[in-house]
């Protein structure tokens, strides 16, 4: 720790990990040489790793601005990509890994494996080949499978239409058929009566 005329800093001046620590504990947050950021961990395999719950109040935006972007392809066949998702109850596995802090309770959400395979940019893979999935990467492909599903059930609407109306018309064909043999068989009836083959 120290400071100067720039401001004050905190760290160190070798290649060592920087680690704080409360009561004389173990490390409470670590900074890693490599500048990954651990709270509740001392080995963060991302740039910030939490293990733990963590309670915001604020907003976490990921940046979207059109001007940062380029390659522009929309998505395709998520309706069906979403069918193959499998959303599960699970509980962690908090006896193997206690270093993570699972809690206890029953979980709910889908295999990182699992959607991996179907959309691989919204799976991360740590150092040891750990997988994470950032959820509200997922959010696009939701919004076009319900676009899909709508296009569809319009398109089922408009069909179904189409055989009400078609319906309709051969109802109103048959009426008038059977009113045509009804004045028809009236006709062939009287005709009869007057040559006497009929009482």
């Amino acid at each position: 720790m120290g400071g100067s005329a720039g401001g004050g800093w905190l760290g160190t001046k070798s290649n060592h990990n920087l680690n704080l620590f409360t009561n004389n504990g173990s490390a409470q947050v670590t900074l890693l040489t490599n500048g990954n950021l651990g709270i509740g961990t001392t080995a963060p395999a991302q740039r910030l790793s939490v293990t733990g719950n963590i309670c915001y109040t604020g907003t976490i935006g990921a940046c979207s601005d059109r001007r940062y972007k380029t390659d522009f392809a929309p998505l395709s066949g998520s309706l069906a990509k979403v069918g193959l998702l499998n959303g599960l109850y699970y509980n962690w596995r908090t006896k193997e890994f206690p270093e993570k802090e699972f809690p206890a309770e029953r979980q709910l959400g889908f295999i990182a494996q699992d959607i991996e395979a179907l959309f691989p940019e919204v799976v991360l893979t740590d150092a040891h080949g750990y997988k994470s999935v950032d959820y509200g990467r997922l959010t696009p492909v939701l919004v076009e499978a319900i676009k899909e599903l709508n296009a569809l059930v319009q398109q089922q609407q408009a069909t179904l239409h189409e055989l009400q109306v078609s319906n309709a018309a051969k109802d109103e064909a048959l009426n008038t058929f059977r009113t045509q043999l009804d004045a028809n068989t009236g006709l062939m009836n009287d005709a009869l009566r007057a040559a006497g083959l009929l009482p």
